[in-house]
């Protein structure tokens, strides 16, 4: 789905914080997800974040999205920084020690199989 969504803007007037609309943009195309996106990871187990933000966990530190930096839509299927043979057996590590919490309303944490799973509609590890 293409839709168009309208970003809000944070600020503060006379002391106080505000919320304004801002631009549309269009929404990211079908399948352009990816479970560690707008999540920070930190060497202790914790993938922390929410929606707006633009890190990507598998840094390790606060820095962005390589896709993003590319001007690519932020996509776990067509990586290439990370979901390669190469970076597998670090990933599988998030993925069997990691807790994802995430921030705002209607934060939850969750193990990250189950976000990855939850984020992109399927397993990370297929049944056999």
């Amino acid at each position: 789905m293409n839709d168009r969504v309208k970003v809000l803007t944070p600020g503060i007037v006379d002391g106080r914080i505000v919320v304004r609309e801002g631009v549309e943009m269009p929404s990211a195309p079908d399948g352009a997800r990816c479970p560690f996106h707008g999540l920070v990871g930190n060497r202790h187990g914790l993938l922390m974040g929410g929606p707006a933000g633009n890190a990507c966990a598998l840094t390790f530190a606060h820095a962005p999205c390589r896709m993003e930096m590319e001007d690519e839509v932020p996509a776990w299927d067509r990586c290439r920084h990370y979901n390669t043979p190469a970076r597998k057996p670090e990933v599988d590590a998030v993925i069997d020690r990691c807790a994802v919490v995430t921030t705002g309303p209607g934060s939850r944490e969750s193990s990250a199989a189950d976000w990855f799973a939850q984020v992109m509609g399927r397993p990370y590890r297929p049944a056999n």
